[in-house]
């Protein structure tokens, strides 16, 4: 047999032997010292160069198959593309399923912020207004709700004391809706008055009594209800939705008060803030939609559980879960 045959028989038997056997690292094992004592007789027999050639090629059979096999168990332990598109799948519907509660949290403590700011930005103004005014509201020159200057003379009491963006006191709706609050009964001139401030927060006034007398609750204050200030946190963005983004306080002969303290029998947080009395701004009674009795929760509480839970009160469970 040839120099380049006796090649050809050691690489045909390594290749044979690498599809009939999975683990050539053992076989070669088991047999090395056998396989090493046959070649050294052979080569001491015969020290030809074709011998010595077949010896090396014998270790290096080996070596390459020990390598291989190594090679081939990495390749095992590897995660298929099936299985990588399966795990990216799961990650995919989990996040489907938790992102939109979790971005909806953060909105809501967002809105409890601005809100808590706006009320402690009311009460500021108002303290100074009747400071220097001199007079309580019922002395402001207001009469009455069906009178439309008395929104506008109301709206303009307020409107100096903040940094205005946008004053829509007296615009007609179309100019409104665009610039200060984008729903078609609140940007009604005959009925309301608004300005959007700096923070981009719009102010929503309507006048109510002009002898601020009308009776809410049990309170002083709600004893003395002038009329109400509607607070939008997102000014022209909708949803335009009472307990969402517009909550109302009232203004009194005693302060600035949210609807749905504990004590109002008007508009009580237990019916006016609860999704078992009807979708969110459903009309309970003289145009008072549910999500108008929401602002106190929200302010005191601090926060809009009250979009998930119906079991709530002021003095009970004031959290979902509980």
């Amino acid at each position: 047999m040839s120099f380049v045959g006796d090649l050809f028989f050691i690489n045909s038997s390594l290749i044979r032997y690498r599809f009939e056997n999975k683990y050539p690292t053992n076989f070669f094992a088991k047999k090395q010292s056998k396989d090493e004592t046959n070649f050294s007789r052979f080569t001491q027999n015969d020290p030809s160069p074709k011998s010595k050639m077949l010896y090396l090629s014998q270790n290096d059979t080996q070596s390459f198959c020990s390598a291989e096999s190594q090679g081939e168990g990495m390749r095992v332990a590897a995660f298929t593309l099936a299985e990588v598109l399966i795990t990216l799948g799961i990650i995919g519907i989990i996040a489907a399923m938790t992102l939109p509660a979790l971005i909806q949290r953060k909105q809501e403590k967002v809105t409890v912020n601005q809100l808590k700011k706006s009320y402690s930005l009311l009460q500021q103004v108002y303290q100074r207004m009747v400071y220097e005014i001199g007079s309580e509201p019922k002395d402001w020159g207001m009469t009455g709700m069906y009178d439309v200057s008395s929104h506008i003379i109301m709206a303009n009491k307020f409107a100096p004391y903040f940094k205005i963006l946008q004053n829509c006191i007296g615009k007609d709706s179309t100019f409104t809706r665009k610039h200060c609050v984008d729903d078609s009964e609140y940007a009604n001139s005959q009925s309301y008055a608004s300005v959007r401030i700096i923070d981009g927060t719009t102010l929503i006034f309507r006048h109510w009594s002009g002898q601020c007398n009308y009776k809410w609750g049990t309170t002083k204050p709600l004893e003395n209800v002038c009329g109400e200030i509607i607070v939008d946190v997102n000014g022209t963005k909708s949803p335009n939705m009472f307990g969402q983004d517009m909550f109302p306080f009232y203004l009194t002969n005693y302060g600035i008060i949210p609807a749905g303290m504990q004590g109002e029998t008007s508009q009580p947080f237990k019916k006016h803030c609860n999704l078992s009395s009807g979708p969110w701004g459903t009309d309970l009674g003289g145009n008072f939609k549910n999500g108008f009795g929401c602002t106190a929760w929200v302010v005191f509480n601090e926060n809009m559980d009250y979009l998930r839970c119906k079991d709530l009160d002021w003095g009970g469970k004031t959290k979902c879960g509980k």
